[in-house]
């Protein structure tokens, strides 16, 4: 686990990030980030302004304490010009805290992503590969910091072995490097892999690297707790041959399985199912009309296997309109299904 003893062992290598373990506590982060969060939406505030917002949020400051965490701020970077007594506080242009440690020297970055995963788990929107997000989850764990708040919420905890190969993974997509290892997918013998990595995608609690396979020429997906040996650059270079927008591909699909164009997906669903479908959409591209008893769904997804676990989900309360191979796949599946009880 990240705590903020290996915190200071790791910073010494980053001055920056150095000068904020040097200083830091946990009312700290909170009273940092809450600044912050108060200055990045272009507010101008003074230290009097901003030590009473603080006091508002629980925190016992005065103004004194605020120039120093405005100080704290300029230190890392933050663009916050210099003024007189009376001088109000901004960012003259836009700033994230993420600018601060851009020296990251990923020999320990497992260590981070370690602790990124808990945040993760409580700020489940944010993504290990939207990094901006990754430090908001960061400023939102500073409000459960306090016992009776943590003691009051519950997670889901996933104990999911493949987020070892995190850090690693982002690192060499970031280079654009080739990779080597082992591989062992559920029905095949396990065998080494050569593959250049394009994208890191989570779905359903599980991790999966997108990339082109030297062997197929094709855009595979990998489950990272399938991958059995620590991913290494290869002398052997892979290069695409064609500019794809492999991050648009997997944007119209649900999950990460490759398998054909996208198409319009149209689905009847009956109340009361189909308010839990309104309130917690399958996919960013749903759209959903009242009908008689229910609503009327429609995705542009791909027809992959995820898809149809999704429908299979929701039997006997969904009902496909089109399209027509979708029907006939899923009339197919209940009458192999109904065959077992007859």
């Amino acid at each position: 686990m990240f705590t903020f003893d290996v915190f200071d062992r790791y910073c010494t290598k980053n001055l920056l990030v150095q000068n904020m373990a040097s200083a830091i506590s946990d009312l700290r982060i909170k009273r940092i980030f809450l600044i912050h969060s108060i200055l990045r939406e272009g507010s101008s505030k003074s230290a009097l302004e901003l030590s009473t917002i603080l006091e508002g949020k629980g925190l016992a400051v005065n103004e004194r304490i605020v120039k120093a965490d405005i100080q704290f701020l300029r230190d890392l970077g933050a663009p916050i010009p210099m003024g007189n007594k009376h001088y109000n506080f901004k960012y003259s242009k836009p700033f994230t805290i993420l600018e601060a440690i851009e020296g990251i020297d990923f020999d320990e970055v497992d260590e981070v992503l370690s602790y990124f995963y808990q945040l993760y788990k409580r700020v489940p929107k944010a993504s290990f590969l939207e990094l901006d997000k990754v430090f908001l989850a960061f400023q939102n764990r500073t409000v459960l910091l306090e016992k009776d708040n943590v003691d009051s919420i519950q997670f889901e905890e996933v104990n999911y072995s493949g987020k070892k190969w995190l850090g690693d993974l982002i690192k060499y997509i970031q280079e654009g490097r080739t990779l080597r290892f082992r591989y062992k997918p559920f029905t095949l013998e396990e065998g080494e892999r050569i593959v250049l990595p394009i994208l890191l995608k989570e779905y359903n609690n599980r991790w999966f690297l997108i990339g082109l396979e030297q062997e197929t020429r094709n855009y595979q997906n990998f489950a990272l707790d399938r991958i059995s040996s620590k991913p290494l650059p290869t002398t052997e270079p892979l290069t695409l041959t064609e500019a794809t927008d492999i991050k648009s591909l997997f944007r119209n699909m649900i999950g990460v399985s490759t398998e054909g164009e996208p198409d319009k997906i149209k689905a009847y669903i009956s109340n009361p199912r189909a308010q839990y479908v309104l309130t917690k959409p399958w996919h960013s591209s749903q759209k959903a009309k009242e009908v008689e008893g229910g609503m009327e769904f429609e995705w542009f997804v791909v027809l992959n296997r995820e898809l149809k676990a999704k429908i299979l989900e929701h039997l006997p309360d969904i009902e496909i309109l089109e399209p027509a191979s979708l029907k006939d796949w899923l009339r197919g599946v209940l009458e192999k299904s109904l065959g077992r009880y007859q």
